[in-house]
């Protein structure tokens, strides 16, 4: 897409409806202005293989295609079954990527990912073969650093295909432009090689993802930016879908991009619908959520509001091989499990399991490390030295955590075990951001039951409860706060032994 009011392919141009071939020299007009396309100007058609730095262009090739678009979309849904649920509006979202990225600075990606021989490479390749004629996919174990940031800076408004995505292959400066990309943030470099000019590599493209491994790097970074597509091997495909498959492969070599224009046509509906069609679909998916009492992180539901907001503007121009309303349905349960997977994942979830894991090797300790104890009241810190009380309706179950004595114990453990803590600053940050987080309790009496000594120091406080861990080894409310019963009236529940009486 050129910001002029074109689509460019290397041979051809749609605009208005219309297509414009370019001449000999790679020149076509539009309007006033003439335009430039040197993939298709004759002068570099001699040019050494090697040398040719226009021929990954190429591979954006108008040519008529033999099935309409509603064709296409009936046979990808056959050949991928419910991944056509996400593949099929990306096609929109990509297509129009620069109108979606107004709306809220951002795009997701396509994020596929399972075994080998799974299906997933020829889920991206479908897709990414409705643009470009068999154009490879960049691997992400080879390649060099220009070619990578070339790439994902080339197209505007096209997708592109990066295979073999894993948290542990990928360069980490890589893994962090991918991240960017999201957000449309490119790489500063020299221009015109001048030592103190530079210019930004802008991100225009959408990002096709594929790997065998679940990416949680980052603390699941790529999975709150994605539609994602989990893979498994399915080894009794109907004889339809197979020759559906051999049928869609078959036409992709022949070449597909002319099935875009079909889309192309309706650009103006997009630009003028889509920013309010978006916000009612948010305020609509997330009220359904939130009424069926479950969680969902507000990037993941706005990736899946965008993608909904494409099938609501072309399930009226187009006939799709699913409804508005299952697409709706599809989508809630989409971005419920994906919010659940991304908060069970996240850098938190995996702190507290690691303290789980050191309390029953006993590198930890209750009443030493930490503490558990039932208050109706406590004294947090305000600012520096102040402290307030804070009362609860009820006597809550709260757990005193003594985060810098923890920390260097699971800092050591995560290193062990080959990966790489969080720092105790962010940690710190984090634990904060949690609706389990009460506050700071100034000073707190633990003791060291193996020398008897006890001490008092502060420590961070939580709502057990609310935190939902597995951490009390030892600790039994005390009788008090139980509750009355009738039904037994042996029970003395105003005695206050530590051991209960029955």
């Amino acid at each position: 897409w050129q910001r002029e009011g074109f689509f460019a392919y290397y041979n051809s141009i749609h605009h208005q409806g219309q297509l414009f071939p370019y001449n000999d020299a790679g020149v076509v007009r539009v309007g006033d202005y003439h335009f430039f396309s040197p993939a298709s100007s004759k002068i570099y058609e001699d040019y050494r293989k090697e040398d040719d730095q226009f021929e990954n262009d190429r591979y954006l090739e108008f040519l008529s295609a033999p099935i309409r678009f509603e064709q296409w979309a009936d046979m990808f849904k056959k050949v991928y079954e419910d991944h056509a649920y996400a593949g099929i509006p990306f096609v929109f979202l990509t297509l129009f990527r620069d109108v979606v990225f107004k709306v809220d600075n951002n795009c997701p990606f396509l994020y596929a990912y399972g075994q080998s021989k799974s299906g997933k490479s020829k889920f991206a390749e479908s897709i990414s073969n409705l643009f470009f004629r068999e154009m490879p996919a960049f691997n992400l174990n080879s390649g060099t650093d220009f070619a990578f940031a070339n790439r994902l800076a080339r197209f505007r408004n096209c997708p592109v295909f990066f295979n073999e995505f894993d948290d542990n292959v990928v360069k980490d400066e890589w893994f962090q432009a991918l991240k960017g990309a999201y957000d449309g943030e490119g790489r500063e470099r020299g221009k015109g090689g001048s030592k103190r000019k530079t210019e930004i590599q802008r991100i225009n493209s959408t990002l096709i993802l594929a790997g065998q491994y679940l990416s949680t790097k980052d603390d699941n970074s790529v999975l709150s930016r994605s539609i994602m597509r989990p893979f498994k091997i399915k080894r009794n495909r109907s004889e339809e879908q197979t020759r559906t498959y051999n049928e869609l492969k078959k036409l992709e070599k022949e070449g597909l991009g002319g099935i875009l224009t079909e889309i192309l046509a309706h650009r103006e509906v997009v630009e003028k619908s889509y920013y309010q069609e978006f916000n009612e679909v948010f305020k609509e998916l997330g009220k359904v959520i939130r009424a069926q009492d479950d969680y969902y992180d507000e990037r993941v539901l706005r990736n899946y509001s965008a993608l909904t907001t494409m099938v609501k503007i072309f399930g009226s121009i187009f006939s799709l091989p699913f409804t508005l309303s299952e697409y709706k349905k599809w989508a809630i349960h989409e971005i419920v499990n994906l919010s659940s997977m991304i908060n069970d994942n996240d850098v938190l979830s995996d702190f507290w399991n690691i303290v789980e894991t050191l309390l029953d090797q006993g590198e930890i300790r209750e009443e030493l490390h930490f503490k558990i104890d039932y208050r109706a009241s406590l004294k947090i810190m305000v600012g520096n030295h102040n402290t307030e009380t804070s009362h609860f309706s009820k006597p809550k179950s709260l757990l005193f955590l003594r985060l810098n004595n923890i920390h260097p114990i699971y800092a050591s453990f995560k290193r062990r075990t080959g990966g790489h803590p969080i720092d105790l600053t962010s940690l710190t940050s984090y634990l904060k951001d949690r609706e389990s987080f009460i506050g700071v309790s100034k000073g707190e009496r633990f003791q060291d039951k193996t020398t008897g000594k006890s001490f008092t120091t502060s420590s961070f406080v939580f709502d057990l409860e609310s935190l939902g861990i597995a951490i009390d080894r030892e600790s039994t409310p005390p009788i008090a706060t139980l509750e009355k019963s009738s039904e037994d009236p042996k029970i003395d529940f105003d005695q206050q032994d530590d051991d209960l009486p029955f």
